[in-house]
Parts: structure tokens; sequence; C-alpha cells
């Protein structure tokens, strides 16, 4: 397995992954919503029913090895899935933003399910990222309840975690020890150790949810 598009990096995911859950997900290429723009709409309203959605870019030039483009391209988070209308306008939004630098109809929109009831989030690197060093650096929030502070930029609550790989033996959080054990398996799923990892752990269930996986 290898790193794919965003969106395809995670559906492949989430037929595999044991320790670790991928939000409900569908997705679609902008040249099938020229096409077909009623149908996916309704398809989207029959999968997550009642749920509020994230509507992410996945394009072909997103999360490369030799560049990121992180925050490149429009984001909207708890969106109605029953709205279709913002959910449209959305969809759209995304799109334009891709024409700025990217016109590819071979890119994709990745709709989500918002996992709410969140008590920790943020985003695990699997080494040290200015100079790879064997570290597990959690940047993460655990106060808002939010998905998004720690990739957003915002500095509200953003804590951070080194763990020095070889001894992380000795941790005794359980919540980060789950977290790196969710790391590592994807890490041997991948076949790649330089990874940035945007996670998501549940308050009621302890479950990880992944959001999105990509090179360092």
């Amino acid at each position: 397995m290898k790193l794919q598009t965003k969106a395809n990096t995670l559906a492949s995911l989430s037929k595999v992954l044991k320790k670790s859950k991928i939000p409900l997900s569908y997705v679609f290429k902008i040249k099938t919503w020229e096409k077909e723009k009623k149908k996916i709409l309704i398809t989207i309203s029959l999968i997550f029913k009642k749920k509020k959605l994230a509507i992410r870019s996945s394009a072909a030039d997103e999360d490369k090895f030799d560049r990121s483009s992180a925050g490149k391209y429009s984001s909207f988070l708890n969106i109605d899935a029953l709205n279709l209308k913002k959910v449209e306008n959305c969809i759209n939004l995304v799109i334009k933003s891709y024409n700025k630098g990217n016109k590819n109809n071979n890119n994709q929109i990745l709709i989500q399910e918002m996992i709410d009831g969140i008590k920790m989030s943020g985003v695990l690197f699997t080494c040290d990222n200015s100079d790879n060093s064997p570290y597990y650096v959690i940047n993460y929030d655990d106060i808002t309840g939010l998905t998004n502070t720690v990739t957003s930029g915002s500095k509200f609550s953003n804590k951070t975690l080194y763990v020095f790989k070889k001894k992380k033996g000795l941790l005794r959080s359980k919540r980060f020890i789950k977290i790196i054990n969710c790391s590592i398996e994807i890490e041997k799923k991948l076949k790649n150790k330089f990874l940035d990892i945007e996670f998501g752990m549940k308050k009621r269930t302890g479950d990880v949810y992944i959001f999105q996986v990509r090179p360092i």
C-alpha cells in the first residue's frame, strides 16, 4: 500500500486498519460532479442523512513527497448533510479554489462525516519534521472538543508532546500510547516512517479517528 491522494489513501486505509477508524466518507471527481450534480447530492443525503459534514479538497497536487500544498484549497466543516443547497455551494467553492492554480477535472472532492464528542484532536508527526530525528511529535488540543484547532494554526489550547521512539515503552499515558500504536499500524501499512497524521479521539469510547495521512 502506498500514499495516494488524500481521499484514496483514507479509502485504502479504511479496509485494513484495526487500531483506528476512518470517518464515513464519499468521494467523487470534478468531472463527475459536472455531469451528475443532482445524483451526487441525493447520494450524499442518503449516505449521511442527518449527520454533519466536512467537505474537503483532495487534489492531485496535494500531499506530495516534494511539496505539501497544505491549506492551499478550501474546506468546510459542520455542514448539514440535508441542506443540499449549502452542500452544493460548499462543493462549488472547493472546486473554485482548485481553479486558482490546478485546473484538473480529475481532482476529487472528499465528503466526510464530522465526528462529534471529541476529547482530543491534533496532528502526529512520526519524526521531528525539522530534522527527521526519531521522535513522535504530537501537537494536540484536549480542551476545546474541536477537530481543527491544531490544523487551522490556532494557538488556543495547542500543546506538544515529544516521545523518543526508542523509549516509547516508558510512556504511561494510555491515550498517547493508543495514538502512537495507531500511528505504528499506519506506518506499517503504508511502509513509510515519515508521516503527518491528523487524528481525533472520542470522549465516550476512546476510539481514534484518522482524518488525513500525508508525507512529511
